[in-house]
């Protein structure tokens, strides 16, 4: 959770498409929560998770996140103000791109 709207602490209620609590917990900025994967509850092919105020209960931000697979997750990817930390090895793969400097060092051209 990387605040978005800034806030010290809020209350993060995810559900699935089928209205299914996923995730319902406080969270405080730069606090990393957990959302169970696939295999370990029905996410179905989407989850909202509403970001609301911890004194009051009203909505700061609302936000859908694809889980059906159909769209992949990275790594850092941002959905509001909240933040793809970490995935199963199966569904979030960063890339890693190498650059190289090639320099002639000798006496002869190549």
């Amino acid at each position: 959770f990387n605040g978005g709207p800034f806030f010290e602490e809020s209350r993060i209620v995810c559900v699935n498409s089928g209205v299914e609590k996923v995730f319902d917990g406080t969270v405080s900025l730069d606090m990393v929560f957990t959302v169970p994967t696939k295999e370990e509850s029905n996410l179905g092919d989407s989850i909202i998770c509403d970001i609301l105020n911890v004194s009051d209960g009203s909505k700061r931000q609302s936000v859908k996140i694809v889980t059906s697979g159909d769209e992949a997750l990275y790594l850092k990817d941002e959905y509001g103000s909240l933040e793809v930390e970490s995935c199963d090895e199966k569904s979030c793969l960063i890339n890693i791109e190498y650059a190289y400097i090639v320099k002639n060092v000798g006496s002869k051209a190549m």
